[in-house]
């Protein structure tokens, strides 16, 4: 650990503080010597740049740092551009994959992961809701429609749900005073798992 700019920075074998970005909790990490660009959130939503060959090591040091955590990367995309079997490799120890595109966590089932796989928008359609019960996928539920397609399931294994508040970006979620009702309507579906 460092300090960097009055805050504790992490400096470690994987890279370098180059400098703070638009608020002091910002840093942006520089990760090898090459720029390969790769952003994940990291101590207060700073941006890295990692080669694919450390990315393994990325996941070591944050869960260094939060070593009770669970630890997802974000894939979409197209990992970024760099390519879903590049993801699936590099983030063999992630606790699970996150990404939008449906076709996108088909295609991760084909490369073997095993592990979750987040859908962070959640069903675009009724059809949506089977495709994730039959591939296992967990799906993000930011509106009422999402509910009524789990609701309207048959019986069969569980869905694993995030309830999505909007918390003022105002692209998706529930308004704060919903998502109480929506978290309880969820709550009593056979459909929904933890």
């Amino acid at each position: 650990m460092a300090n960097f700019g009055g805050r504790p920075t992490f400096l470690g074998r994987v890279g370098r503080v180059i400098g703070p970005l638009a608020t002091p909790r910002t840093f942006r990490l520089c990760l090898g010597s090459q720029k390969t660009y790769f952003s994940f959130e990291y101590l207060h939503g700073a941006v890295g740049d990692a080669q694919l060959e450390e990315w393994p090591a990325t996941l070591e040091a944050l869960r260094a740092l939060a070593p009770r955590s669970r630890i997802w990367a974000v894939v979409k995309a197209d990992a970024y551009g760099h390519g879903l079997a590049a993801a699936v490799r590099g983030f063999a120890e992630a606790d699970g994959l996150a990404l939008v595109e449906f076709d996108f966590a088909l295609r991760l089932r084909e490369l073997g992961w095993r592990k979750p796989v987040l859908l962070l928008e959640g069903a675009f359609e009724a059809d949506d809701v089977v495709l994730a019960r039959t591939h296992g996928f967990a799906l993000t539920v930011h509106e009422a429609g999402q509910i009524e397609w789990l609701a309207s399931l048959p019986p069969g294994p569980p869905i694993e749900v995030h309830l999505k508040m909007n918390t003022g970006m105002n692209r998706l979620g529930f308004a704060p005073d919903c998502c109480v009702a929506a978290a309880a309507r969820l709550a009593g579906l056979p459909a929904v798992g933890a």
